[in-house]
């Protein structure tokens, strides 16, 4: 299953911009979209359409969230 999940999302992500990527990783890397909007110089409206562009591309929620903050789903880890 996950090596079927994986080689698709491997042929997905070539369409996905960089900064899609490096969003994501910023949010996981924070903990926080907040924070991670105020690292990347972004709103933080921006930073949530993007990591929900980056998951409408992909097809799996990549990031839990809650009031604490975010953290990656185990589609996010493997991601």
């Amino acid at each position: 299953m996950i090596a079927v999940v994986y080689s698709e999302w491997k042929h997905n992500i070539m369409a996905v911009g960089i900064h899609h990527l490096r969003t994501f990783l910023m949010a996981i890397d924070e903990g926080s979209i907040s924070k991670a909007a105020t690292r990347l110089h972004m709103a933080q409206s921006a930073v949530s359409r993007r990591l929900a562009e980056l998951e409408r591309h992909v097809k799996q929620v990549l990031l839990e969230r809650s009031a604490e903050g975010v953290r990656p789903t185990v589609a996010g880890k493997i991601f």
